[in-house]
């Protein structure tokens, strides 16, 4: 038994500074699935694959404590098989 799950997108990202601290954004793009998956049962193999595209799109936010470290939040909605969210938080760093 083995499955495959592959996932990709491209996005254009908006950003609105509000100040040289904050800033929001905001994301748009086209996103591609593929899934397939196989099964054997003694002598016999099954395969199922199924490939789907769709929109993403997402808000979000940064704050950068110092010149070189800030805090990012940020929330995207992909459309590809069906509605996923997801929501992250993290750091980031400038060089």
């Amino acid at each position: 038994y083995g499955a495959d799950f592959s996932n990709g997108y491209a996005e254009v990202l908006a950003i609105l500074p509000l100040g040289r601290r904050l800033s929001f954004y905001g994301s748009l793009g086209g996103t591609y699935a593929d899934v397939s998956a196989s099964a054997t049962v003694g002598t016999v193999t099954v395969t199922a694959s199924t490939r789907s595209s769709g929109m993403r799109e997402g808000l979000g936010a940064e704050y950068w404590l110092t010149p070189h470290w800030g805090l990012r939040a940020g929330w995207h909605r992909q459309n590809t098989f069906s509605v996923i969210d997801d929501f992250g938080v993290g750091a980031a760093y400038r060089f």
